[in-house]
C-alpha cells in the first residue's frame, strides 16, 4: 500500500476561536477550551462554507444579501479532522502528506501535536509527517485553517501584492466579498518515502506536412532510487532494480497504437524522443477536428514489474504569430496561424465559474465550455484576478478546440496597477508560475502565457496612473519571462493584457500605431448614440481587442430568483442590485422607466401600478442594446482581419446571479441577447461584418415591434 486516499475518510468540520485550539486549557481555570462552533460533519475536499452551509449554520450566499451573512466565517481557526487505522504493514517512519490545493495557510496536527505548517493556495503541497502516528492503533489527523490572509479585492495596490489567493473572491465588480477557506483537490498520505520518479516534462510537435508528429519525454529518476531498490533486491546491469522506462501512445477516438518503446533508464534523467508518428493535427473549433491522444509513461523493474507510472492527453499543432497587415515596426505580432491557416481569434475571457472556486464545479464547467463552443470560440483568455482552474476545464478546453490565453495571477487594483517588485513577493509569485507552467504546458489548448492583468503605469513612465502597460524590464514580469523560457520554450509569453504603448484606444490616436493589443471599451456609456459607437469601431486601428464589454441585466427570472423577496425596483434603490451590481447600474439608462422628472416618485408610481411589466421591458432594451453594441464591435475588428489579430469579449459568465453585468451567459446558463449576437459574427464566414451592415440593419430594426427582439432576430440581424 503505497498512499491512503483521504477524501474517502469520514471528517468533522470545528470552528475555533483565533488560537485557542493551541492554548488547549484556560490558564485562569484549567478546564480544557472547546471550540464555539461543531464539530459537524464534513465532506473532503470542500471549502468550511460549503460544509457549514450543508449543516445549516450558514444561508445560501447567492441568495438576496446572504453574502454579508458569510463574512464571520473568516475570522474563525477551522479544524478538519479524521481517524483512521494505520495500515498493517507500512512503515510510518517516512509519510507525506500530499495535497493538490490548501487554501490558504495553517498548521497539520497528528495525535493533537502540531507537526508541520502549510501555506500557499495556488502550489500544491508536498508535507513531510515524520515518524508520527502509531501502528496498530487509532490516529487523528488535524488540518487547521488560520484566517485567511488580507488580499485586496477590485481597489487596491498591485504593488503590495504578498499573498497569491484568488483576488476576486475578495470582491469585484461583478460579485460580492466571499472567501473560500479550505481544502480542493486530491488529498492522500504517501508511505512511499522520498519521490524517486519524476515526469520532468512532455513535449509534442507536428512536421509542416500535418502527418507526422513528435513525442519527447524526460523522466527523472533518483540516483538513490538507481542503486537499491526497495521492491526488489535484483540488481539488474543499472545497479539496481530499475529497468526500463515504457511509453505507450494511443489514439483516443479507436484505439489506435501508435508507439510502445521501452528505454533503458539511466540515473537523473532518460529523455526519449519517438519521431515520424502517424497522427492527426488538432485544430481550433470551427476550423477542424481535436483528435487527442493518450500518453501513458512507466518505469519498469528487472522483473518487468510496475515501479511507477504517469499518463498525460496530449495533441499535435503547429503554431506561427504573423504580423497584423499595416503594423508598425517592433509592434507583437497578433495574426494567429494554425497549421499553416491564419485563423481570427474570437473568444471571451473565461472567469471562475462560482464563488466557491473549492467546490466541486465540474458540472458547471463542462455546460459553459459546450456554450462556448457553440458560441464558436475558438479562444478562452483565463483572466489574472481568478483561480488556478483544475484539470477538467483544459481537458473540456483540448476536446472542443478552445485555446487557452492563461494569465499568471496578478491583476490591476486602480490605485496602483505596477506589479511587486520585493525580492520575496517575486519569488513566491515565481513558485506558483513554475508549478502552473509544468502542469499545464503539455496541453494542446495552450496557445500563450501572460505576466497579468492590465499592469501598467502612468504615459509618463511613471508607477502609478493609466495608459502604459509594463514590459520585460520590470523585474517581475522579467522572472516570469524567464520560468516560461526555462520550462516550455514551446509558447510565447507576453508580458500582460494590454500590450504595447497604450492600455485603451483613444479615437484622437487613431492612425498613429499606438493600439496594438489593447482594453476597453466597456459599453456605450461615453458615446453619443449607436452612430457615434458604429464610427468608432469603423475608424478603429488596434491590433487585437482582448476586453470589449456592454452590459445588460440578467433575466427576469433570475431577477426576482435571487433577490429573495427583497425589492427589485427601481435598480439603483434596491440594496439586492447594489449589493453585488452597483457598478454597472446606470442612471441615464433608467431615466425613462422611473416616470420621467418625477424621478423616484414617479419610478415609485410606475412600479406600483406595474413593477413586472417595468422591469420586463427594461430588461428587454438593455438586452437588446447589450447585443446590437457587441455585435458591432466584434463584427468589425472580424471585418478588418488580418489587419486585426482578434476579439475577446468580456466577459463570458456570471460567478454569481447579478441583476447586471457584462456577461453574456447568467449564473443559472442562460444566455442573454448578446450571445446570440455575437454567435452570428463569430459564425460569419470570411471576413466577419461590416460596420454600416450593422448600421443598416439597426435602421431597419427601428421600425419593428418589441415584441420580435428573440435570439433568432438577433442572429437575422447579424
Amino acid at each position: 500500500m503505497a498512499t491512503l486516499d483521504m477524501t474517502r475518510l469520514q471528517w468533522t468540520l470545528s470552528g475555533w476561536r483565533p488560537h485557542a485550539w493551541k492554548l488547549g486549557r484556560s490558564m485562569e481555570t484549567g478546564w480544557g477550551l472547546r471550540c464555539d462552533i461543531g464539530p459537524v460533519a464534513a465532506r473532503m475536499p470542500d471549502s468550511v462554507q460549503a460544509n457549514l452551509l450543508r449543516a445549516g449554520l450558514l444561508d445560501d450566499w447567492n441568495f438576496g444579501v446572504n453574502s454579508r451573512k458569510a463574512e464571520w466565517v473568516e475570522h474563525y481557526h477551522w479544524e478538519f479532522a479524521t481517524e483512521f487505522e494505520w495500515p498493517a504493514g507500512v512503515d510510518p517512519s517516512a509519510v507525506r502528506l500530499v495535497a493538490e490545493c490548501l487554501d490558504y495557510s495553517g498548521w497539520i496536527l497528528v495525535n493533537g501535536r502540531e507537526v508541520a505548517v502549510f501555506s500557499g493556495a495556488m502550489v500544491s503541497h508536498e508535507i513531510s509527517l515524520g515518524a508520527v502516528f502509531r501502528t496498530g492503533a487509532r490516529n487523528c489527523l488535524s488540518i487547521i485553517f488560520d484566517c485567511p490572509p488580507p488580499v485586496c479585492g477590485q481597489i487596491g495596490w498591485t504593488s503590495r501584492t504578498r499573498y497569491f489567493k484568488p483576488r476576486y473572491s475578495y470582491g469585484w465588480d461583478w460579485c460580492p466579498r466571499f472567501v473560500p477557506i479550505g481544502v480542493s483537490g486530491s488529498l492522500s498520505l504517501d508511505f512511499s518515502g522520498p519521490p524517486r520518479f519524476e515526469l520532468v516534462r512532455v513535449r509534442s510537435s507536428l512536421a509542416e506536412d500535418l502527418r507526422q508528429g513528435c513525442v519527447e519525454v524526460c523522466v527523472a529518476i533518483d540516483a538513490g532510487a538507481m542503486a537499491t531498490d526497495s521492491r526488489n533486491g535484483n540488481a539488474g546491469e543499472n545497479g539496481g532494480g530499475i529497468g526500463e522506462v515504457c511509453v505507450r501512445i494511443v489514439d483516443e477516438a479507436g484505439g489506435r497504437l501508435l508507439c510502445a518503446e521501452s528505454f533503458p533508464a539511466r540515473a537523473r534523467e532518460t529523455v526519449i524522443r519517438m519521431d515520424r508518428l502517424n497522427v492527426e493535427p488538432w485544430w481550433p473549433n470551427g476550423e477542424g477536428a481535436q483528435p487527442l491522444y493518450a500518453l501513458q509513461v512507466s518505469v519498469v523493474g528487472v522483473d518487468g514489474g510496475v515501479l511507477w507510472e504517469r499518463r498525460r492527453r496530449i495533441g499535435f499543432k503547429r503554431i506561427e504569430w504573423r504580423s497584423c497587415e499595416g503594423a508598425v515596426a517592433g509592434a507583437l505580432p497578433w495574426v494567429c496561424v494554425v497549421n499553416g491557416r491564419p485563423v481570427f481569434l474570437q473568444g471571451v475571457n473565461w472567469t471562475p465559474v462560482r464563488l466557491d472556486y473549492l467546490g466541486d464545479c465540474s458540472g458547471e464547467r463542462a455546460r459553459l465550455l459546450d456554450s462556448y463552443q457553440e458560441l464558436g470560440c475558438n479562444l478562452l483568455r483565463v483572466w489574472g484576478g481568478g483561480c488556478l482552474e483544475p484539470e477538467d476545464f483544459y481537458d473540456g478546453c483540448d476536446e472542443r478546440g478552445l485555446l487557452v490565453w492563461q494569465d499568471f495571477p496578478l491583476s490591476s487594483s486602480g490605485i496602483d496597477n505596477w506589479p511587486p517588485e520585493e525580492a520575496e513577493c517575486i519569488a513566491g509569485l515565481a513558485d506558483v508560475a513554475r508549478g502552473l507552467v509544468r502542469r499545464i504546458r503539455h496541453r494542446v489548448s495552450l496557445l500563450q502565457w501572460c505576466g497579468g492583468n492590465e499592469l501598467q503605469g502612468g504615459p509618463d513612465g511613471a508607477r502609478t496612473g493609466v495608459g502604459r502597460p509594463v514590459d520585460c524590464g520590470h523585474p517581475c514580469i522579467h522572472i516570469l519571462d524567464i520560468i516560461v523560457s526555462e520550462e516550455d520554450g514551446d509558447h510565447r509569453f507576453i508580458p500582460t493584457s494590454p500590450t504595447g504603448p497604450r492600455f485603451m484606444a483613444d479615437r484622437a490616436e487613431f492612425g498613429r500605431g499606438l493600439h496594438h493589443e489593447v482594453h476597453g471599451p466597456w459599453g456605450s456609456s461615453g458615446f453619443l448614440d449607436m452612430a457615434d459607437w458604429c464610427d468608432y469601431w469603423e475608424k478603429d486601428d488596434a491590433l487585437f481587442r482582448s476586453e470589449v464589454a456592454g452590459s445588460s441585466p440578467a433575466s427576469v427570472e433570475i431577477i426576482l430568483k435571487y433577490a429573495a423577496g427583497m425589492p427589485v425596483w427601481p435598480p439603483d434603490k434596491s440594496m439586492w442590485w447594489m449589493h453585488s451590481s452597483a457598478w454597472w447600474i446606470r442612471s441615464d439608462r433608467l431615466a425613462p422607466y422611473l416616470g420621467g422628472t418625477d424621478g423616484a416618485a414617479g419610478g415609485e408610481r410606475a412600479a406600483r401600478q406595474n413593477p413586472e411589466g417595468i422591469l420586463v421591458r427594461y430588461v428587454g432594451d438593455e438586452q437588446r442594446e447589450h447585443a446590437e453594441s457587441i455585435a458591432i464591435a466584434a463584427g468589425a475588428c472580424k471585418h478588418r482581419f488580418p489587419r486585426c489579430g482578434g476579439f475577446l469579449a468580456w466577459m463570458g459568465h456570471d460567478s454569481f446571479p447579478l441583476p447586471i453585468n457584462t456577461s453574456i451567459i447568467d449564473f443559472d446558463g442562460g444566455r442573454k441577447q448578446a450571445f446570440a449576437a455575437l454567435a452570428g459574427v463569430f459564425h460569419a464566414p470570411g471576413g466577419g461584418v461590416r460596420v454600416r451592415d450593422h448600421e443598416d440593419d439597426c435602421n431597419r430594426d427601428d421600425e419593428r415591434d418589441d415584441e420580435h427582439d428573440d435570439h433568432a432576430t438577433l442572429l437575422s440581424q447579424v
